[in-house]
């Protein structure tokens, strides 16, 4: 399977809507693409300064409202929907 992900050429599954067919829907892969951009986008910030100590240079109330808004963003997308059931978890059962 490995080996066919390497060497075989098929872009057209970005077109064709078979990439829904691994669970994800439209929204979660913009989701999943918008978070690996910014994944992207502070790994090239932090190589030219330290994100942290730029938060840290900020003042009280701004401080308080990134690390606010960094946990509304977790609550708002780590959600699993609505067919998730706690119970069902892989390490429910043992």
């Amino acid at each position: 399977m490995l080996y066919g992900m390497l060497t075989v050429w098929n872009p057209w599954i970005f077109f064709d809507d078979s990439l829904l067919r691994l669970g994800l829907s439209w929204k979660e892969w913009g989701i999943l693409l918008l978070s690996i951009y910014v994944l992207w986008q502070v790994d090239i910030h932090q190589e030219r300064l330290c994100i942290r100590d730029k938060i840290l240079e900020q003042p009280l109330v701004i401080r308080w409202g990134i690390y606010l808004g960094a946990i509304a963003v977790i609550w708002v997308f780590g959600t699993y929907g609505f067919g998730f059931d706690a119970k069902a978890f892989i390490y429910g059962g043992f």
